[in-house]
């Protein structure tokens, strides 16, 4: 193919080649052919130039004639100089050497561009250069032959046929050349036909080999892959057969584990080889359940393995109950084995030294192994955990969940530990336990049962808990296990059975009071806060208590409102202020001898223990009984029950006192003695005063509300409808809900407001009052400088002022003025005497007398005033009632009051 295209290429060259030649022989022709018509034209400008100077125009006309002058002409005629160098230049060019080699050349070229070829073209090749040659010798040889006639031309004659001769040899030579070219190339074109059919069969059979050649290219990479799928399938099936041969042992291995779990040859859970056996039968289990789906008799497999994982976690739950059973069993007889005292000195210092707990201690390292095989399988997700594989998903046709059965199987065996456990535990202390808190409670109270009785149960359930810890693991430590809690529980529901009676026996508020802020106080501390588990179990016991202690203070409250507040009947001795007051020690003795008289009648106060009155002491002797003693509940209860609880309480026994206290101020009222009903009066604000003060730092609401059903509505309805006025539709109507608040603060501010403004009213109309009197007759009667003039009425104030015994005469207003000025230094000093007696704060009286002041300085300057607009200088003189005579019956005020008042 490589020979046959370049042979094409070369044979393309050669063409070229040859048309390159011949251009060059048609210019050079050309020029040959121009200069011999440039000389004619010269030889036949000269002889037109010498026979007619006409020019161009003459030698047309007579072109016929001229040819004969002509032929004359030169036959007789010689070439001038000029001609003859034109010949001479003629000569030169035809004798060129390019003229005489130009077939030579191309036969030259032609061979050189044809050396090379091969043998299939030597035929045409031989053809070409036979042409050539044939050219070359016969170009030279007319070139010789007209070189040798040039010598010849010696007119213009010989010159013509000269031309002539060479011009006829010209046209031959070249038409000679185009033939053998034509033939040439016509030979040429069959010869490259036979090569174009040459090159077309070779590009078939090259097309054919290429598609051989990609053909078998092909197939070798078949091939190739092939093998290399062979070898890799053989390689990947001999992997299979080795998992195969490596897996298959776990299927083998049902026989052997059927055999040591349960079977002939059965091992003990104490064998070196069960737990190995165990993880090895996990590992099966995985196994099988993974193959699932790919292997026939893999879900039978997997029931099978199953079955025996619950024989094996049935061995160990036989194997631990019967261990702690034994042990428990070996402790008891040892206890029955010991003397009475033996035991009870035993019971009261029960340790982590005690039998109870070194027994169990002792056989706690070969159980907890065990169990812990079981917490492993029990606390996680998947059955890999345990062998430290990783569990597959399982198919979605999988119909039971391995890792749920192997867990739950886990946990019930561990729960039947724990539960065997616990009851072996709770048999075995919780006698010591009851005897011990029996023997807290015969020596202590209920507040010290509840301080050593707690010490001993957090003591106890911190040992119990880790003696579970010696026998089950707690991985975590968010969720405490349920056994252990109700173990714990148990122990401290000795305690809470132990004082619940005491509580619910209890009668002294005081004593409850005392114990919900023990409870409260003392055990919630860092120290049980920090023992976790067994702190949180006594403080939900605690907790227990303190709600049945706040239950027992709330009915005992009650009912101390019931007996002590609303049903107290006070005697003479308890109404007897203000003797109360000013001897406390008479009344302290009076108290004393009604608390003898109270002992005496012991059944009565035996049935009733919560009459007993205990003698009070101090300020709070002086204070009438019911007051005291609401206040004394109230602060009792504020910190240790509900806010709401004690709002509803706390209205309640204010109201009850209140009313109380009103009962009393009505009996002092009533009573013989002298002043009573200033002294009542004076009581009843004291009381109120003190009671309102005393309820102030309590952040609750002394008020409820009370909803009622109102159905009067109904019952008119029911008696239309009953007479056929209405249908019976109109009973679907509901009742009206009335409401009513029931605010105990808001009386007490309204019966505290009413009695000091009754209080300052009464003591200011002790001296003020023969002023408001004139006063008041004064506004009656006319000014006298408005009387007009006809009027001489003798009920005028002029006509008055004359009359000597009238009230307006100046005589008797300095009367009047002295009266009260003598009842302001007596009624009044009398007054703030007494208002002393109750209310001992400064500025509590004070609130009271500033406002009697501040009446009588009013009271004056009105007098004043009208005095200066109804008597002159002279009857003002006479009357003695000026500026400085109030200003000095106002600092007696200050005086008595014991205020100061800043000078304006």
């Amino acid at each position: 193919v490589f020979f046959s295209f370049s042979y094409l290429l070369v044979f393309c060259y050669f063409l070229c080649g040859v048309g390159v030649g011949w251009v060059e022989d048609w210019i050079r022709m050309s020029a040959v052919t121009a200069i011999t018509s440039s000389s004619s034209a010269v030889v036949m400008s000269s002889s037109s130039s010498v026979g007619d100077s006409g020019g161009q125009k003459g030698s047309r006309s007579a072109s016929s004639s001229g040819v004969d002058l002509l032929k004359r002409w030169e036959q007789s005629t010689s070439l001038t100089d000029r001609q003859m160098e034109l010949c001479s230049i003629v000569e030169e060019g035809v004798s060129a050497p390019w003229m005489a080699g130009m077939g030579e050349d191309m036969v030259k070229d032609s061979t050189e561009e044809k050396r090379g070829e091969g043998e299939a073209n030597q035929e045409g090749e031989g053809l070409n250069l036979e042409a050539d040659r044939k050219y070359g010798t016969d170009m030279h040889g007319s070139s010789e032959a007209d070189v040798l006639l040039l010598k010849d031309v010696k007119t213009a004659e010989d010159f013509r046929k000269w031309h002539e001769v060479i011009q006829r040899q010209l046209v031959e030579a070249n038409e000679e050349k185009y033939l053998g070219m034509i033939q040439a190339l016509r030979d040429d074109k069959k010869l490259v036909d036979r090569l174009l059919c040459s090159a077309q069969d070779s590009r078939e059979h090259l097309n054919s080999i290429v598609n051989l050649s990609c053909m078998i290219r092909d197939t070798t990479t078949r091939f190739r892959a092939d093998c290399e799928n062979l070898v890799s399938e053989r390689k990947r099936m001999g992997e299979l057969a080795d998992a195969l041969r490596r897996r298959l042992k776990y299927f083998e291995e049902l026989e052997t584990l059927s055999a040591k779990f349960g079977g002939r040859d059965s091992i003990s859970p104490t064998h070196p080889e069960f737990v190995k056996l165990l993880h090895r039968l996990d590992e099966c289990i995985l196994y099988a359940s993974s193959s699932t789906g790919a292997v026939a008799e893999a879900d039978g497999y997997v029931a099978r393995f199953l079955e025996l994982q619950r024989r094996a976690f049935g061995i160990i739950r036989d194997y631990v109950i019967q261990q702690i059973r034994l042990t428990s069993a070996q402790v008891a007889r040892e206890m029955r084995d010991e003397g009475l005292p033996a035991r009870i000195s035993r019971d009261l210092e029960l340790s982590d030294a005690s039998k109870e707990y070194l027994r169990f201690r002792t056989v706690a390292p070969r159980i907890k192994s065990l169990v812990s095989e079981l917490h492993a399988r029990a606390r996680t997700e998947e059955l890999g955990g345990t062998s430290g594989q990783t569990t597959k998903r399982q198919p979605p046709h999988t119909t039971r969940d391995p890792t749920a059965v192997t867990r739950n199987a886990a946990l019930s065996s561990l729960g039947d530990c724990e539960e065997s456990f616990v009851d072996q535990r709770r048999k075995l202390i919780q006698g010591s336990v009851l005897a011990h808190v029996k023997s807290l409670g015969e020596v202590h109270n209920t507040v010290g049962l509840a301080r050593a009785g707690s010490s001993f149960i957090l003591r106890l359930c911190q040992m119990e808990k880790s003696l579970y810890e010696h026998f089950f693991p707690i991985a975590d430590t968010t969720s405490e296990p349920s056994a252990l809690v109700s173990l714990l529980k148990s122990h401290c529901s000795v305690l809470y059975e132990e004082l619940r009676p005491r509580i619910l026996s209890e009668n002294d508020l005081e004593k409850l009071v005392y114990l919900i802020e023990v409870l409260r106080q003392e055990f919630p501390g860092e120290d049980i806060l920090r023992r976790e588990l067994p702190g949180d179990c006594l403080i939900g016991a605690l907790t227990r208590c303190i709600a049945d202690a706040q239950e027992r203070l709330i009915f005992r409250a009650e009912v101390f409102i019931r007996d002590e507040i609303r049903g107290f009947v006070p005697s003479a001795t308890n109404l007897n202020y203000p003797d109360i007051i000013l001897d406390p020690q008479a009344t302290r003795a009076a108290v004393e001898a009604a608390s003898h008289s109270s002992r005496e009648s012991g059944r009565i106060a035996q049935d009733q223990p919560g009459k007993t009155e205990k003698p009070v002491t101090g300020i709070y002797a002086t204070w009438y009984p019911t007051v005291e003693r609401t206040l004394r509940l109230l602060s009792m209860l504020y910190r240790c029950i509900d806010r709401q609880v004690f709002s509803g309480i706390a209205q309640e026994a204010v109201s009850i006192c209140l009313h109380s206290v009103s009962l009393a101020r009505m009996r002092i009222a009533a009573s013989r003695r002298p002043d009573a009903e200033e002294h009542a009066q004076l009581f009843f604000i004291w009381q109120m005063l003190m009671l309102r003060e005393q309820i102030s730092p309590f952040d609750v609401e002394f008020a409820y509300t009370e909803k009622e059903f109102d159905f009067t509505e109904t019952r008119l309805l029911l008696g239309r409808v009953l007479r056929g006025q209405a249908p019976l539709l109109t009973l679907s109507q509901p009742p009206r809900i009335r409401q009513r608040t029931i605010d105990s603060k808001r009386l007490l501010e309204q019966s505290v407001q009413t009695a000091c403004e009754a209080f300052i009213l009464k003591t200011t109309r002790l001296f003020l009052d023969p002023i408001l009197a004139f006063l008041a007759k004064c506004n009656v009667l006319p000014v006298p400088d408005r009387i007009e003039a006809g009027d001489v009425d003798g009920n005028s104030f002029t006509s008055l002022k004359q009359s000597v015994g009238s009230f307006a005469h100046p005589s008797g207003l300095r009367q009047m003025w002295e009266q009260v000025c003598d009842a302001i230094n007596t009624e009044l000093t009398e007054a703030v005497s007494r208002l002393s007696i109750y209310v001992t704060k400064p500025t509590s009286r004070s609130v009271l007398l500033r406002p009697i002041r501040a009446n009588f300085a009013e009271a004056a300057s009105e007098l004043i005033s009208a005095l200066q607009t109804r008597y002159t200088l002279e009857e003002r003189e006479e009357i003695g009632i000026d500026g400085e005579a109030i200003q000095k019956e106002l600092d007696s005020l200050d005086e008595i009051f014991g205020i100061k008042v800043p000078q304006s």
